[in-house]
């Protein structure tokens, strides 16, 4: 069983002002806690990170015992289910929780290097924690690398990011910055889209090998003061009746029309 400090400790990371003290946020449940052990001390594994301590019950341990057996200096401990329930989010947990240690994101305003080839995803002002773990996942499933974020997008560590990232937070790197500077030192050097009500229509719009991609955010779109270093605005066309697009969908639909061209 956890103690009850553990539980405490553990719960209390659900905060993001915790999260923020202890350098820590959660991991739970048994699809995510697999793709962990998996990623774990691979080329895919975001260097910012490191597995602090594992609570896991028998079960989940008997089915992962080669993957736990690998990770030689990971420190776990069996847990029965009801104290993992207790310490997490989960209404049902039969595998387990995990303390993952990070790096604060950065807030700098020096240089953000972004990758020499691919697409690059920029998100301002996110608020969803569900569209935001949504669209970690799809820059995985689409090999996208790194997604900067405005310092008002909600926490990638919220449990709720986490749980919907599947196990993608794990290997894509997330950096919070002033998006005003950062996208100005890339401007006339790589193309900057965005997504908006009035722009190109994304399906006839040639996009380039390498770019940003600007999100904006669910109520209000792109801040209007990025817009001035947008170079392609982009819009996709509706056929039907609908008000809008959620944002998780509208940037897997943006990507997928970037990659058809790469």
């Amino acid at each position: 069983m956890l103690s009850k400090n553990q539980i405490k400790k553990i719960r209390g990371l659900q905060l993001k002002k915790n999260r923020q003290a202890e350098g820590l946020f959660l991991v739970e449940g048994a699809k995510i806690l697999e793709e962990l052990l998996a990623t774990a001390n691979t080329e895919d594994w975001v260097g910012t990170y490191q597995i602090d301590k594992l609570w896991i019950t028998e079960q989940f341990a008997s089915k992962n015992k080669r993957q736990l057996d690998a990770l030689s200096t990971l420190a776990w401990e069996l847990a029965d289910e009801q104290s993992l329930i207790q310490a997490g989010t989960l209404q049902s947990n039969n595998a387990g929780i995990a303390t993952i240690r990070f790096l604060k994101p950065s807030l700098s305003k020096s240089t953000q290097l972004i990758e020499k080839e691919g697409l690059t995803l920029v998100l301002d002002d996110l608020k969803d924690p569900g569209n935001l773990g949504t669209i970690i996942r799809l820059a995985d499933w689409y090999g996208i690398k790194q997604l900067f974020c405005s310092p008002e997008t909600v926490d990638c560590f919220n449990p709720k990011v986490v749980a919907a990232s599947m196990g993608s937070l794990f290997r894509v790197q997330i950096q919070y910055c002033d998006l005003s500077n950062f996208l100005a030192q890339y401007k006339n050097k790589i193309p900057i889209y965005a997504a908006v009500l009035k722009g190109q229509n994304v399906h006839h719009t040639p996009m380039a090998a390498q770019g940003l991609l600007l999100i904006g955010s669910e109520s209000h779109g792109v801040n209007p003061d990025l817009l001035p270093l947008v170079d392609v605005p982009l819009t996709i066309p509706r056929f039907g009746k609908a008000e809008s697009l959620n944002a998780a969908i509208a940037t897997a639909i943006l990507i997928d029309n970037w990659r058809k061209g790469v």
